[in-house]
């Protein structure tokens, strides 16, 4: 089991071009960036690629793609350079229902173009190209994965029973057990994220494709542990929320 790691700094905001294959109007390319997984970019076709220029070059390793609509079979294809005649590819993420991340390896460059066949619909929720930050060593064993879901409940003088499914999501627990120099890394997650303001994109293992987009609930508090030894031992644990995939919200 590789280390986790996570992205809270989106290369792409409002100072990066965008162009694209096509375009949706009712789905436009702002929502590639906006924070809000839910509200989907989408082409209108069945392919389609999203190219970036950030201005100058800069350095990326992670490419995560957030709630996509495409088909198991589709592919994928990760291209940089420092021109647009001057592509070339960088990656072939694998398939991941969901939520895919790619490893880049460590480029630097002006633009970076992401290319999908095999599109459902043709959407992306959010796009996030940047520099991933890795935790001091692997989560422990006995994490507890899941599956939050949102019900409305009314019952009837008589008793007959109505239940509304409203939206799920996944919920995540993991632990670590580190020494004392290794909690910088959990504090600097908690202060760019400041707590639950700012979502982040979570990979639970650098050695799988899963990914999250979600958010960082509770406090940060360590807890030491209690039998004495040479030096501080800490237990820490993140309490992730995933953003909703939601229903599309214009």
């Amino acid at each position: 089991m590789g280390a986790s790691a996570y992205i809270v700094t989106n290369r792409l905001n409002g100072n990066v071009g965008i162009a694209v294959s096509s375009e949706d109007p009712t789905y436009p390319r702002g929502s590639l960036y906006d924070r809000e997984m839910a509200k989907v970019f989408r082409w209108t076709s069945t392919a389609g690629w999203v190219e970036l220029d950030f201005g100058s070059a800069v350095v990326i390793d992670t490419l995560a793609i957030h709630n996509h609509e495409a088909e198991s079979g589709a592919t994928i294809t990760v291209k940089t350079g420092d021109s647009t005649a001057a592509l070339s590819a960088v990656s072939t993420p694998s398939w991941q229902s969901g939520s895919i991340w790619s490893d880049l390896g460590s480029v630097s460059a002006q633009f970076l173009r992401l290319e999908i066949s095999g599109l459902t619909s043709g959407g992306i929720g959010q796009l996030v190209p940047g520099v991933r930050t890795a935790l001091p060593r692997a989560h422990r064993y006995g994490k507890r994965p899941g599956r939050g879901r949102r019900v409305i409940n009314h019952e009837t003088e008589r008793g007959m029973r109505y239940n509304y499914h409203l939206f799920k999501r996944e919920v995540r627990d993991y632990t670590w057990r580190v020494n004392e120099s290794e909690l910088a890394a959990f504090d600097l997650l908690d202060r760019l994220t400041q707590g639950e303001i700012y979502p982040l994109t979570f990979i639970p293992d650098v050695d799988d494709p899963e990914t999250l987009y979600c958010r960082k609930l509770g406090e940060y508090r360590p807890q030491e542990l209690a039998d004495p030894t040479s030096a501080p031992i800490y237990d820490v644990t993140l309490s992730l929320s995933e953003e909703s995939r939601g229903e599309d919200l214009q």
